[in-house]
């Protein structure tokens, strides 16, 4: 018995066979039927899918054995992989490679073999699926092209797998880019550090990535802006959405403290870039810690909460649209609730648990003294205290609550 031939491509072949994570998953119970059902169609005792590394062969699929691996120097399948064609030893007591072998000599009892390279890429074999027979014998030209196609199978199998690995990648890489977007802890601390303003937020998409998002730009001494939007759609189209909207409203705000000029701005843009039939709706406010003209949505902690009802054209469906800003009382107590409709369309209305009219009550009868992460808590533990309860949407809460002297502040605000 020689020492196993290395392919010349070694390390390519390698690189490949490990973007499977094949140590990950183990032997797959769908290779391993499709073992079975070689062994059936070909006559032998056993058949496996063997992946080639550079020490050893693991068994992603197989019948007829106990092991789940052998050492690469006695396997037959580091033969197999060196070229493109099967690889057939009829009698294996008289083959002087394997002879020797103490997979002949020993168990299995390897006789006689036929192993169909598995060609994920153009001349890259990293393994072979194999029928295996412990007596001698031939291999019908019928046998080797059922064999071929079985293994062609088992490429598409594994191409597959290795696909959904790299869109799982390729989607965790994405949520967290889209989870970067929003304020870090760190920036709400330092804005906090500044301004009394205790915030809160819960932040979840559908799909993993999506269309909400929220942010709060510093753009004064004791001047904070704090927005909210939804794109339409779900998934990767939203989350670009999203992006576009991040990296415009980051451009922007610094040349405006109000919300009228940069939602008209925004506007402007978005219609440049978005496809017929997408937009997005937004809040926008802007709390002045100094003082300024009065206004709210709860001006303080003796007041009730009340609804903003302001509506005007999403953003990105006409270029040429006036928005007005509105200021409302910002005191101390104060409270400003930003959601998207996903909060209030869960589970499909017309059975939401939340409504507009509905979220206000809940928060009216909640612990006026509660900081905003337990106001927040309060509601998402409300709207899913049924295990059942499933968002059919993006869910984005951010809630603001002024924690500092009586002085009056202010809160500008456009939708």
């Amino acid at each position: 018995m020689t020492s196993f031939p290395i392919p010349s491509n070694e390390r390519e072949r390698l690189r490949e066979l490990r973007r499977l994570r094949f140590n990950d998953w183990g032997a797959s119970a769908a290779l391993s039927e499709l073992c079975a059902i070689a062994a059936k169609l070909l006559g032998t005792s056993i058949s496996h899918v063997s992946l080639v590394d550079d020490n050893e062969q693991i068994f992603a699929g197989q019948v007829g054995l106990d092991a789940d691996r052998t050492a690469r120097e006695v396997a037959f399948c580091a033969h197999t992989i060196m070229t493109s064609k099967p690889f057939v030893v009829e009698n294996a007591d008289s083959d002087p490679r394997f002879s020797l072998n103490p997979l002949v000599t020993d168990k299995p009892g390897i006789k006689s073999y036929l192993g169909i390279p598995l060609e994920t890429s153009p001349g890259v074999r990293i393994g072979a699926l194999c029928a295996v027979d412990r007596k001698p014998r031939r291999f019908s030209e019928n046998d080797i092209r059922t064999l071929i196609s079985l293994a062609q199978i088992v490429v598409s199998i594994l191409n597959s797998h290795r696909m959904s690995l790299e869109l799982e990648e390729q989607l965790a890489g994405a949520i967290a880019l889209q989870t970067d977007m929003l304020p870090s802890a760190a920036r709400i601390a330092h804005i906090q550090d500044h301004c009394p303003l205790d915030l809160s937020s819960y932040y979840k998409q559908r799909d993993g990535i999506g269309g909400d998002i929220w942010g709060i730009e510093v753009t004064g001494p004791q001047r904070v802006m704090i927005y909210i939007a939804d794109f339409t759609g779900h998934g990767v189209a939203a989350a670009l959405n999203a992006a576009r909207f991040h990296s415009f409203v980051h451009m922007i705000w610094q040349r405006t403290g109000r919300p009228e000029p940069l939602l008209r701005k925004l506007n402007q843009r978005l219609c440049e870039v978005l496809p017929t039939g997408q937009f997005a709706t937004m809040f926008c406010a802007t709390i002045d810690f100094a003082g300024a003209p009065p206004q709210l949505y709860r001006t303080s902690s003796l007041h009730p909460f009340e609804v903003i009802s302001q509506s005007s054209l999403p953003l990105g469906i006409l270029r040429d649209v006036a928005y007005e800003s509105k200021s409302i009382p910002f005191h101390a107590g104060g409270a400003l609730i930003l959601y998207t409709d996903g909060l209030v369309e869960t589970p499909k209305p017309p059975k939401s648990i939340l409504t507009a009219d509905l979220l206000r009550e809940f928060l009216d009868q909640a612990d006026q003294n509660a900081d905003a992460d337990q106001l927040c808590q309060s509601v998402v533990g409300h709207l899913f205290s049924e295990p059942a309860t499933k968002a059919l949407d993006d869910v984005t809460l951010v809630i603001a609550k002024h924690t500092g002297s009586v002085r009056e502040s202010v809160i500008d605000y456009e939708v």
